[in-house]
């Protein structure tokens, strides 16, 4: 039998533009994007609440609950899928730059 303890996440809750500025997303957003394909439209980061590196090196977020994607455009725009009720989506906002937190269920529409 094998047990899996439950991951505790650690580090700032809230995102913090004097702890990381804004623009040092946008930079590293442009380094990611300038080696897409051509044929390429954006990318669709994935993370979970064990697994958020990528997600949280693009912006901040590191989903508390169930995963989250981002889905970015080839011209750098942001928008965030997670887990919870379009009013949780206040206190989600809260952990990323991104100003376009939405939830989950909404990603089939786009």
């Amino acid at each position: 039998m094998r047990v899996t303890q439950p991951a505790v996440l650690v580090g700032n809750y809230d995102w913090s533009e004097d702890l990381l500025p804004r623009a040092e997303y946008a930079a590293r957003l442009k380094q990611v994007l300038g080696k897409l394909d051509g044929g390429l439209s954006g990318l669709v980061i994935y993370g979970n609440k064990i697994d958020n590196a990528a997600l949280a090196y693009g912006s901040n977020f590191a989903p508390k609950i169930e995963s989250a994607i981002a889905l970015v455009t080839k011209d750098g725009k942001v928008r965030i899928h997670a887990a919870g009720s379009p009013q949780m989506m206040v206190n989600a906002g809260r952990l990323t730059w991104v100003e376009d937190v939405r939830p989950q269920r909404d990603v089939p529409k786009h």
